[in-house]
């Protein structure tokens, strides 16, 4: 354990007492040297393990052993973890002054006043940092100096040390930088230069527009936008002027003249844009009745502002029996009495007929009893004009005759679809009725699909060809089951060629969207209709290939002889 020796030397009695000696004469230049104090003062060494032990004798121990093993006056035993403090048994404590030194006798100096904590004077930007140290006998004061307050400056410090940070500056107050569409909004922070700037970005500009707003930042509002030539209206109603901005959007200020009602005159009269459109310029024409019609073309007649026929009619001349109005006045043959009803009589048998033309005469037409030479009279015969028709008579499938004379042309069962060909593409007439989707299965069953009218001319021969063979109504590939109102055929083309019956297509059925499906309506001129799909009507079909091909090998062309050109088993035997 240390010991600090002090100047003067301690002894013990036998009896234990403490007998104080008077102290040598000290060494006054060692003695300035190393008693001075904390606070700069001389004074007598204060007791502490800090301080190094100085004495100019060595130290001499005139008491008994006990004494060293005396513990230290801080109230422990010796131990390891920090220096003890001998304790001078001659120092009579007295009050404690923050001198440095230890007058209480307790082995601290000063420990009343905190002496040597850390601490602090100033705020803000004038704070220091200190020790505390002796300020007179009773008072400890902070060693540290506050630094010298400065104006404020912006910069998130207390530059003028009153406790408050950029007090001086508008932190977050509401600025705007740029003009026009550029302006842009902010607040008010610090910048490097300890002042304040606007934290908002001006935009970028762009090129003036017409809408009252100042677009390129020049503090100008739709500038030279205006001045262009312009023109409003089409036709004679078309007027020139300039283009002017009105704040919202660039306008011509010229204004067309009202629109009149076409005229043929080579001049978009009623201003929308199109000359004429309201005459079929150019389109063929006729003029004049029989014999004394003609072929045109539809041109301008600047007299009445209306078109004309461009033509010349020849002169009637007197009526001939010959089918042809010779008179020119609509009428064939009406001084004739041609179409009316005559007969032929022999013996029991009488054949009708009707007055026709022959070499310029009206003559009966009416057959000879067994007119046709088949063995069979007129009184027999279901049809005395035509060998092939007879009682005795064999149905032949597609001639469109009652062979038999059972009352009905092509009657049979195996009669049900029968073969029609225009050049070499194949159709199938199948008078049968059918609902539609049954009627396009059984196309199907043929190697076909309900028939795509393409023409006029396609579409005329077809119904031609059915209605020989059975005056019926019959379906065709059209319909708007996929998209209400919008027609398509079978193979997916749309429509183009049409040859609806007046005001149709309506669909006219039991509800919206209940009439999806088209067929030839032909109780009065053979035109379409649209149909609910599940009416009974017959059905038009056509082969779906290319003339001359054999895609399934067998032999049989497909397209108009080969029932079903994907499967070799099936020729030209339709099941």
């Amino acid at each position: 354990m240390k010991r600090v020796l002090l100047s003067g030397v301690v002894l013990a009695t036998a009896t234990g007492c403490l007998v104080e000696f008077p102290e040598a004469a000290p060494d006054d230049a060692a003695v300035g040297r190393l008693d001075r104090g904390l606070d700069g003062r001389d004074g007598p060494l204060p007791l502490t393990d800090a301080l190094p032990v100085v004495d100019a004798r060595p130290a001499v121990d005139r008491g008994p052993p006990a004494l060293d093993a005396q513990p230290a006056r801080d109230g422990g035993a010796p131990s390891d973890a920090g220096p003890d403090v001998f304790i001078d048994p001659g120092c009579m404590p007295r009050p404690e002054v923050c001198d440095g030194l230890d007058q209480d006798c307790d082995g601290r100096v000063d420990e009343d006043y905190n002496v040597g904590d850390p601490c602090a004077a100033g705020q803000g930007a004038c704070r220091a940092e200190g020790r505390v140290v002796c300020d007179g006998p009773s008072t400890g004061a902070c060693s540290a100096r506050p630094g010298v307050a400065v104006a404020e400056n912006c910069n998130g410090e207390d530059d003028d040390c009153d406790g408050r940070v950029d007090e001086d500056f508008d932190l977050g107050g509401a600025c705007t930088v740029g003009v026009g569409a550029c302006l842009r909004r902010g607040g008010f922070v610090c910048d490097a230069r300890g002042l304040t700037r606007c934290a908002a970005e001006a935009g970028e500009p762009v090129p003036e527009a017409c809408n009252g707003v100042d677009d390129d930042c020049d503090e100008r509002v739709d500038e030279d936008l205006g001045g262009a030539r312009c023109v409003d209206g089409v036709g004679a109603c078309r007027q020139f002027g300039t283009v002017q901005c009105d704040g919202r959007r660039l306008l011509c200020d010229a204004t067309a003249l009202t629109p009149e009602p076409e005229q043929c005159n080579t001049v978009d009269d009623d201003c929308d844009g199109e000359t004429d459109e309201a005459f079929p310029l150019g389109q063929p024409c006729t003029e004049g009745l029989g014999r004394c019609r003609t072929e045109g073309r539809w041109i301008c007649n600047e007299a009445t502002g209306g078109a004309k026929c461009d033509r010349q009619i020849p002169s009637p001349r007197a009526e001939v029996c010959d089918g042809v109005d010779q008179d020119c006045d609509g009428r064939v043959d009406e001084d004739f009495q041609v179409g009316q009803p005559c007969q032929k009589e022999v013996g029991a048998c009488v054949t009708q007929g009707v007055f026709a033309c022959q070499n310029n005469q009206a003559i009966c037409t009416a057959p000879e009893p067994d007119g046709d030479g088949d063995g069979f009279g007129c009184d027999t015969d279901c049809d005395d004009t035509n060998p092939s028709a007879s009682p005795a008579g064999v149905e032949v499938c597609g001639d469109g005759i009652d062979n038999d004379c059972s009352g009905a042309a092509d009657d049979l069962a195996e009669c049900d679809c029968v073969e029609r060909y225009r050049g070499d593409h194949r159709y199938l007439v199948c008078p049968r009725g059918r609902p539609w989707f049954d009627a396009r299965a059984w196309c199907a069953a043929y190697g076909a699909d309900l028939i795509v009218i393409g023409s006029a001319a396609e579409g005329n021969w077809a119904i031609e060809q059915a209605q020989q063979i059975r005056d019926e109504e019959y379906w065709i590939g059209l319909t708007d089951l996929a998209e209400e109102g919008v027609f398509v055929w079978v193979d997916g083309s749309p429509l183009g060629y049409r040859n609806w019956d007046r005001n149709e297509p309506n669909d006219a059925g039991a509800g919206e969207g209940t009439e999806n499906c088209v067929h030839y309506n032909t109780e009065q001129n053979p035109d379409w209709n649209d149909q609910g799909c599940g009416s009974a009507f017959g059905a038009l079909c056509e082969d779906r290939c290319e003339p001359g091909t054999d895609a399934d090998g067998d032999g049989v062309p497909g397209c108009g002889q080969d029932c079903d050109d994907g499967n070799p088993a099936i020729g030209a035997q339709c099941p």
